[in-house]
């Protein structure tokens, strides 16, 4: 499947040069997404929720990503567009599980992430869920367009 959003690359973002942030550096300045941390989480009755006040009673994705990760980086200019086109509707957060620092590692752990990328969609009580699909343009459109 081709569309928009599949034939962008890096080099459609011209301030790309430090691969250390998916989102944020990758592409250059702002680009919507959020990036993440462990404190933007709960962990309560085996359940994982999002406290981070932009995210609180919105509908959306949150997606794990590393540097590292071929598929993640495919998957940015895809998630980075979407987050433009529905910027009133939903949005988009990414958690840098290399991100030891701010314990990252350990919320890829409560969110039992098995693969990169990963993906949790936002419930209407903050909890999250696993994303029912694997994460790609095709299933993430028809996530925003039809399912939720």
């Amino acid at each position: 499947m081709s569309s928009k959003y599949s034939t962008k690359t890096k080099d459609d973002y011209p301030n790309s040069s430090d691969y250390n942030k998916l989102f944020m550096n990758l592409y250059g300045g702002d680009t919507g997404i959020t990036d993440l941390i462990y404190k933007d989480f709960t962990y309560k009755n085996g359940k994982l929720y999002i406290t981070n006040p932009n995210f609180v009673n919105k509908k959306g994705v949150i997606v794990f990503y590393a540097a590292w990760c071929g598929h993640c980086k495919r998957l940015s200019p895809i998630l980075i567009d979407l987050q433009n086109e529905y910027l009133n509707r939903y949005v988009i957060g990414a958690i840098n599980i290399e991100n030891t620092k701010d314990n990252n590692d350990e919320l890829a752990v409560h969110a039992d992430v098995k693969f990169l990328p990963h993906a949790l969609f936002i419930n209407t009580d903050n909890s999250l869920s696993t994303f029912p699909h694997s994460v790609n343009e095709e299933n993430l459109l028809y996530f925003f367009n039809v399912s939720y």
